[in-house]
């Protein structure tokens, strides 16, 4: 009966200590300015999104591979690869250590936001409980222009694609925004 007890609570003391780690106060994330529902954790002050979220936002491709536990995201001139519990990620083929490693969090994949974001170029800000992911545009198909909406009807959205405004404004062969969804001020 004792022995049973002394488990018990340890089961407790383990399950409390492990909600501490991950279930501390959910951030909000917003996204070009617009809140977006998706389940962030935050694992010793970082923010984990789920990855398949925060890599379609940010307009990029991923691949889980089960057997190896890793996460392969790919955009534009950009290969990622994360491990799961590993606290090195693989970026265009260079390690780079990481403050908090990918996880499972209720079988689902977990990524740092910030790691994955500002390595495909995006920023990412922290402002009064609120993750901020800043400035994505949609880049035409012939990369002359960039546009706020993907269908402005000034372009093809077929064959645009998301890109950071970071990434449209130091590109040399765009010559700027579209005049019709991005007008003077």
């Amino acid at each position: 009966m004792q022995r049973k007890s002394i488990v018990t609570l340890l089961l407790i003391v383990i399950m409390t200590f492990g909600a501490f780690t991950v279930c501390a106060a959910t951030p909000h994330v917003t996204f070009n300015g617009q809140q977006v529902n998706v389940a962030a954790v935050i694992v010793d002050d970082r923010t984990l999104l789920p990855a398949r979220e925060i890599v379609d936002l940010l307009g990029g491709s991923i691949y889980w591979d089960p057997e190896l536990r890793q996460v392969i995201v790919l955009q534009n001139d950009v290969h990622m690869l994360l491990t799961i519990d590993s606290a090195v990620a693989i970026v265009n083929d260079s390690p780079i250590d990481l403050d908090v490693p990918a996880q499972l969090v209720d079988d689902r994949t977990k990524v740092p936001l910030r790691f994955v974001a500002e390595n495909l170029g995006v920023d990412v800000d922290f402002i009064d409980g609120t993750v901020v992911i800043n400035e994505m545009v949609w880049l035409s198909a012939t990369g002359v222009r960039w546009h706020a909406i993907s269908d402005c009807g000034n372009m093809d959205s077929d064959r645009a694609r998301l890109v950071t405004l970071k990434y449209a404004r130091a590109s040399l062969d765009v010559d700027g925004p579209c005049s019709i969804c991005n007008p003077p001020e």
